[in-house]
């Protein structure tokens, strides 16, 4: 697991794992991260490929199965 260093007032609400991206790293299985705050993505294989998306940018969510 990547080491998860939460920001001041940031609270790690859930983890997921196996979580595929679909977009720009095909293929590649990773673990989500759900905070107060943000979504977390990184690669269970290379942590430097990551992605966080803040709270107030979501605007929906889709799941794929």
């Amino acid at each position: 697991l990547c080491t998860f260093k939460p920001l001041k007032r940031e609270i790690l609400i859930d983890q997921i794992s196996s979580v595929e991206d679909t977009k720009g790293n095909t293929g590649d299985k990773g673990t989500l991260l759900v905070t107060n705050l943000r979504l977390i993505w990184f690669g269970d294989k290379d942590k430097k490929i990551n992605l966080s998306i803040g709270y107030e940018c979501i605007l929906n969510t889709e799941t794929k199965e």
